[in-house]
């Protein structure tokens, strides 16, 4: 009868050497917006998560062990770098990921371009809603009248209908983040409507040509 000796190998989960991985989920958010979740891949190890608003001089533990998603809800304006803290439990080294930024800013005006003199009845070429930051909310007024929403444009480029009287049809932008106090403006844009039966500019192409 003969007799054998098998070792037994015990991998552990990271022997003394545990793997940082990588966060992912870098963007760019309003005051009062949720970071939307960060997401940790690749770690060995227990790891847990931490936040530095001082670009990475300071950490603050976030706990949250092992748990391969975080998200927040940020009300200061700042950038704030999120990584993962691992090591092993078996003891031994830690490390760390990569850290991942997320840029928290007020709304900023942008340029509103666009504008000029057309005839009742005829389509206004498109207004261009450039630069700035935050939700943005069309508005006009007419005639000098209080600025209202302008419901019918939401995105970056506006093409006014429903302009059926003769007049100065005033536009602008706002744009928004969490709370009215930061609401910012664009310059104003004028859209004329000239009657037909009143204005040149409706019976010389000339004329239209150059508004």
């Amino acid at each position: 009868l003969l007799a054998f000796t098998v070792p037994i190998i015990l991998v552990a989960q990271c022997p003394n050497s545990p793997l940082g991985g990588l966060v992912s989920g870098e963007k760019t958010i309003c005051v009062g917006s949720s970071t939307g979740n960060l997401t940790a891949t690749g770690q060995s190890g227990s790891y847990s998560w931490e936040v530095s608003t001082n670009g990475g001089n300071n950490w603050t533990s976030l706990g949250n062990t092992n748990n391969s998603t975080y998200s927040n809800t940020l009300y200061s304006p700042g950038t704030y770098l999120y990584r993962v803290a691992v090591v092993c439990p078996e003891g031994g080294d830690y490390t760390f990921s990569n850290s991942e930024p997320i840029v928290v800013k007020y709304a900023e005006a942008g340029t509103l371009t666009g504008g000029g003199n057309f005839c009742l009845g005829a389509a206004p070429s498109a207004l261009t809603f450039s630069g700035g930051f935050g939700d943005i909310n069309w508005e006009y007024k007419y005639n000098g009248g209080q600025y209202t929403p302008y419901i019918h444009c939401t995105g970056s480029s506006c093409n006014p209908i429903l302009l059926s009287l003769a007049g100065i049809y005033t536009f602008r932008v706002r744009t928004s983040c969490f709370g009215s106090a930061s609401d910012k403006y664009s310059n104003e844009v004028n859209v004329v409507i000239n009657n037909p039966t009143e204005a040149a500019i409706c019976n010389d192409p000339n004329e239209l040509r150059k508004s």
